[in-house]
């Protein structure tokens, strides 16, 4: 099968649907993602995907610039037992959104049989609501570059325990409390601190966003 450039969000199909498709079609065994931004509910979203399609691990790379990403989506992620980077690239805007199906040894894969690249973030608004950009690449160079890219990040990236995790949660906290009401982080698809699911599938969320050590 060839490449293929699509836009979700306007009308069946989103990102999350498209990911889904790749891994329907490849039988892959391991997911790598990289992501400038992630919250609870795209962490919700790509555990659904692993468990449906049964995939036996997932690597993923996290940002934190801006402290956008939500501080309960890297426990989250620590929890599922996802092996997990993070990366803040200082003047450098950490900006990247890839991803990776193919086999279980971390390279960060070793045998990738397709992968994504597009402007959508591993939150609702990146995998279903916004519209966005995505190219599904199934073609063997294609493949091969963009592992090789995906490597570059993983190699840039921290491992997560060397990150001083309970800091960056207190600035995300801190982000919050300063930023107003009515604005909303840029490409998340909702604030932070409430980003859920729909309406019709709303229920109470498992975690706050941020932990209430840093509420004031």
């Amino acid at each position: 099968m060839s490449d293929e450039v699509f836009l979700s969000g306007t009308g069946e199909t989103t990102t999350q649907a498209k990911l889904s498709q790749l891994l329907d079609e490849t039988d892959a065994q391991a997911l790598y993602f990289a992501s400038a931004y992630v919250t609870q509910s795209g962490v919700n979203r790509i555990a659904d995907l692993i468990e449906e399609h049964q995939i036996e691990r997932c690597i993923a790379v996290f940002g934190l610039n801006g402290n956008i990403t939500q501080p309960s989506a890297i426990d989250s992620a620590l929890e599922l037992g996802w092996t997990l980077r993070l990366i803040e690239g200082g003047s450098h805007q950490f900006h990247p959104k890839i991803a990776l199906v193919g086999g279980v040894e971390p390279k960060p894969l070793s045998d990738v049989y397709g992968g994504y690249i597009g402007s959508s973030n591993i939150t609702k608004g990146g995998l279903v609501d916004n519209i966005e950009a995505g190219l599904i690449v199934r073609n063997n160079e294609t493949i091969e570059s963009l592992s090789e890219t995906a490597g570059d990040i993983w190699k840039l990236a921290n491992p997560v325990e060397d990150v001083d995790i309970e800091a960056y949660a207190e600035r995300c906290a801190e982000n919050a409390r300063e930023r107003p009401t009515s604005s909303q982080p840029p490409g998340v698809g909702a604030s932070p601190a409430s980003e859920t699911e729909t309406a019709e599938e709303s229920e109470p969320p498992a975690r706050p966003a941020y932990h209430p050590d840093h509420a004031r």
